[in-house]
Order: structure tokens, then C-alpha cells, then sequence
């Protein structure tokens, strides 16, 4: 097995020119802005190909594997599981598999997303669970009708949860991942 000596070195190379992401699309749930697929590429695309380096998507399983190439044939590789609520639903499969490539080849690049909003980002990206808006942006995205099946019954449950939870603030990311794991407790789904 290689240990990646030239991959890095690139790698490094390649990271002193990545400048970042921008955040240009728009999530309407949270009214925040995020760096699209297309942004993240664009900003290690050069830098990348510049220094050796290629990347690309592939499917294992029920995941998205993006492998990070050298010319000398060493690799690193960052696998990210597609998960969807209906898989017969091609707008949600691509959403997942977009969200996937965006996910590994920002990890596996070091590409960080930014934007020129003065930090603001640091400070309104955050989800307080205190924050009657936060709660009420939460609640809007419970009106999506596939989530609301699984937990129309337990509804009270949830703001009881939202009401309660420890009194801190968490990243969206966190939130996402609590609000679907709650989502398939309610639902008695075991992932």
C-alpha cells in the first residue's frame, strides 16, 4: 500500500492556491446562503489539475465515493452514504448525490465555502433552539408531507423537544442530522 508521499505533497501545493468556495445559491429553508457543487469546483479545479491532481465520483453500494488522484497513482478516497426519503423520486436522488460530491470533494480538498458578509454567516447560521424564528423555520420545514407522515402523530413531541433542548446553539448540519434522526425514530425506520 503507498502512504501518499506525492499525493500530499500536490495536495499541499494545490491548498496554498485554494482560496475557497463562494457562497452563491440560496437555501429558501433557512434563508442562508451556501457554496453550490458548481462554486466548490470551480475554486479547486485549477489548483488541482495544476499540481497533478484529479478527481472523480463513483458509486459503492448506497454511497458516492469520490476519489482525489495523483499522477503517481496514489489516491485517497471519501465515501458519503446517499440516503433518500423516496427513492423513487429522481429531484431527490440527484439532490442527494449533488449534496455527496459537494460534501467529499470539499473534504477531500480542504475547501472551505466563503463568502464577503463580514462574519455575519458565523453569527445568523446557527440554529437556536430558544429562538421562536429558528423554531418557526423548523416547523416550515415539518410541512414538508413526507417528513409530516412520519411524525404528524407526534408533533407535540417534537415542539415539547424543541421547547426543552439544552439551551445552546448547534450548525445546521447538526440540526439536519437531529431533525432526521428524530424523523426515523418517529417513524420506527432503523438506519
Amino acid at each position: 500500500m503507498s502512504n501518499n508521499i506525492e499525493l500530499i505533497k500536490a495536495l499541499v501545493s494545490a491548498q496554498k492556491e485554494i482560496k475557497g468556495a463562494t457562497k452563491d445559491s440560496i437555501n429558501p429553508h433557512f434563508k442562508s446562503k451556501y457554496a453550490d457543487y458548481e462554486s466548490v469546483w470551480n475554486a479547486v479545479r485549477e489548483p488541482l489539475v495544476k499540481n497533478g491532481l484529479c478527481i472523480s465520483h463513483m458509486f459503492k453500494d448506497n454511497s458516492l465515493v469520490t476519489r482525489l488522484m495523483h499522477v503517481s497513482g496514489d489516491f485517497l478516497e471519501s465515501e458519503y452514504p446517499i440516503k433518500v426519503k423516496d427513492e423513487f423520486n429522481p429531484q431527490a436522488i440527484k439532490s442527494a448525490i449533488t449534496y455527496a460530491k459537494r460534501a467529499n470533494l470539499e473534504g477531500l480538498t480542504g475547501c472551505p465555502p466563503t463568502d464577503d458578509d463580514d462574519a455575519e454567516a458565523a453569527v445568523n447560521q446557527t440554529f437556536d433552539p430558544k429562538n421562536e424564528n429558528h423554531k418557526q423555520a423548523l416547523r416550515d420545514l415539518v410541512k414538508d408531507e413526507s417528513l409530516k407522515m412520519k411524525i404528524k402523530d407526534n408533533i407535540s413531541m417534537f415542539n415539547h423537544l424543541l421547547d426543552t433542548y439544552p439551551p445552546r446553539t448547534i450548525r445546521n448540519y447538526d440540526l439536519l442530522q437531529w431533525l432526521n434522526n428524530f424523523s426515523n425514530k418517529c417513524s420506527g425506520v432503523q438506519k
